[in-house]
């Protein structure tokens, strides 16, 4: 784990840590890599970086909470913006988070170095948190539950995968069409059904998710 703490010591020290790191990467392989060469390259001794991170890995735990936190934000005032929201737009509509530069960037980062686990980890843990409605909606008894959501959270990295790889500029009239063939696809049924279900539970559920289309 890592353990950042709130002063400007910390901060520097992570930033350091954090260049340092990112530098090496893009000489060696992630396996290649020590706590004293980063150290080294960072300029910090190594007590400095086990003062903030446990080991290497933590580094790209870090930097992917971050990035989930900051898509949680995006998320919760794209939503805040609009008075109704249909499931397909809102999963489309992230790709405009996930497809910025810095966010690609850790993408291929996690990537490179066999890590996009830590990103899977993050999905699902927010996914248990924000879906669980989802369980009644569908009939799903706990066993299938538990199967449901590793499922999801493969789609998840699936789809950030071939989106960001895919479009890398992100083109908003691509996206446009998507959305359009999704919704013709899965239909009001679907859109009316999940709608349902979060207002059914929607004392449960932050506020960002409260804004999705009547029923």
């Amino acid at each position: 784990m890592y353990h950042i703490k709130d002063d400007k010591r910390s901060h520097i020290s992570l930033e350091l840590i954090r260049d340092g790191f990112y530098s090496l990467l893009e000489e060696k392989d992630f396996e290649a890599l020590t706590v004293s060469g980063i150290a080294e390259r960072a300029g910090v001794g190594r007590a400095t970086f086990y003062r903030l991170f446990d080991d290497k890995t933590d580094i790209l735990r870090y930097d992917s909470d971050q990035v989930m936190d900051g898509a949680l934000r995006w998320a919760t005032d794209y939503f805040s913006r609009r008075e109704s929201l249909a499931l397909y737009e809102a999963i489309f509509a992230g790709s405009e988070f996930w497809l910025r530069e810095e966010n690609r960037v850790l993408f291929f980062r996690l990537e490179k170095c066999g890590c996009l686990d830590l990103l899977a980890e993050k999905i699902e843990d927010r996914l248990r948190r924000r879906i669980l409605p989802l369980q009644e909606l569908f009939g799903f008894d706990d066993r299938e539950w538990e199967c449901f959501i590793p499922i999801q959270v493969a789609i998840s990295v699936t789809a950030l995968r071939t989106a960001i790889r895919g479009y890398p500029e992100a083109p908003a009239d691509a996206v446009a069409r998507v959305v359009k063939v999704v919704a013709a696809i899965y239909g009001d049924r679907a859109r009316r059904d999940m709608a349902l279900a979060i207002q059914t539970h929607s004392d449960n559920l932050p506020v960002s998710a409260k804004v999705w289309p009547e029923v």
